[in-house]
């Protein structure tokens, strides 16, 4: 029944729509970096904190700059590697990495974890304020009429 579920897993991940697609290999796409000890060290507790609460595998190393996790054995769960790898000048970067032993793929796949992990680390972007502007339906009005944006 398990290996039903398994197959079934990876079978749905397959119908990710394009978008859905493009946009986490955009997100997996970028790497943490940090400068700064204050900041790297949040970024390293983050990166701890994204691990425990995204593995299903028992903590192998943790250290100021490595943390692992046990597996992948012949499993779908995914284990990870994140290394802190320095820049020079206080700087750093967060390298993720993720496997599996399973030959139909990882579930979440390595893209879907990827994706997850530099979200929890990188900071979105701010969004642009967003205004709408109509004109003057009536002259004693003050125009523009600002209106917030639909959402």
């Amino acid at each position: 029944m398990r290996w039903i579920l398994v197959g079934l897993a990876v079978l749905l991940a397959g119908c990710m729509s394009t978008q859905t697609r493009i946009e986490l290999q955009v997100q997996a796409s970028r790497t943490p970096r940090c400068e700064g000890k204050d900041a790297c060290e949040r970024m390293w507790a983050d990166a701890l904190q994204w691990v425990q609460s995204n593995s299903n595998w028992k903590m192998r190393n943790v250290t100021e700059t490595l943390i692992t996790t046990e597996g992948p054995l012949d499993t779908p769960q995914p284990a990870f590697q994140i290394i802190k790898y320095p820049l020079g000048n206080g700087a750093y970067e967060i390298r993720f990495s993720a496997a599996c032993g399973n030959i139909f793929g990882c579930v979440p796949s390595i893209l879907e974890v990827t994706a997850s992990f530099n979200r929890a680390l990188i900071p979105a972007p701010a969004k642009k304020p967003c205004l709408v502007v109509l004109p003057c339906p009536d002259p004693t009005m003050p125009c523009p009429i600002p209106l917030p944006c639909p959402t």
